[in-house]
């Protein structure tokens, strides 16, 4: 497994060096972090790019202020999804959750399916980053599809180091409730990626902590 962590400034907080450490330990792999990145968009493709590189079937996006227990990931995994998050709650009040439901109403309306153990796994239109699993074929046909095309936005960049990488993270416009908007670097790469055929979905029977803020989305469902 690679575990990706982006971040800006400092290191990763106590908690989320517990949790990757653990993660490692238990699933191998190894564990990047990449500092001092200030758009943090454009830490995500550099880490990515790695991720390509390397011989892993999985890449973990674990945030700087995130942390769980080590046993989601096995849940992560059971779910045979190829991109599944966990949904964490805001950090500023009234502290919502990061996912967005395919029709812009209430997590209880979400498609559903269950894990053997019960659990739910929900579909989503987009969700944060900060605990987010997918497979190696999901960035490998991404990178192909936006590097160069002939038709679409060309994302294809060489890095500071010489090598070939895809923004598949970069900021972007869409329509949200009929108004055009901004959106950050996650909501456009799942946008990117569903426009691709991918499937999104979110383990909802998990607790996250983000910057010591608990949330456990089936807790509202």
């Amino acid at each position: 497994m690679h575990i990706a962590t982006p971040v800006y400034r400092g290191e990763p907080s106590k908690p989320t060096k517990r949790t990757g450490e653990a993660i490692k330990a238990i699933h191998g792999g190894i564990w990047r972090v990449l500092e001092g990145h200030p758009w943090v968009g454009n830490a995500r493709s550099e880490l990515a790019g790695e991720f390509l590189e390397s011989r892993q079937s999985h890449i973990l996006w674990l945030d700087a202020d995130i942390s769980f227990h080590p046993s989601v990931v096995e849940l992560l995994l059971r779910a045979n999804a190829s991109i599944i998050t966990c949904a964490y709650r805001k950090r500023k009040p009234p502290h919502e959750y990061t996912s967005r439901t395919l029709d812009g109403r209430e997590h209880c309306f979400a498609p559903e399916r269950r894990l053997s153990n019960g659990g739910r796994v929900i579909e989503i239109e987009s969700d944060g980053l900060g605990c987010c699993l997918m497979r190696r074929e999901v960035l490998e046909f991404m990178s192909r599809r936006y590097q160069n095309p002939w038709l679409g936005p060309k994302l294809g960049y060489v890095s500071e180091a010489g090598k070939p990488r895809v923004h598949l993270f970069a900021h972007d416009v869409a329509t949200i409730d009929g108004v055009r908007r901004i959106i950050g670097e996650d909501g456009a790469f799942f946008m990117r990626a569903r426009a691709c055929g991918f499937k999104v979905e979110c383990l909802a029977d998990a607790t996250i902590w983000h910057d010591g803020i608990k949330g456990r989305l089936g807790e509202e469902l």
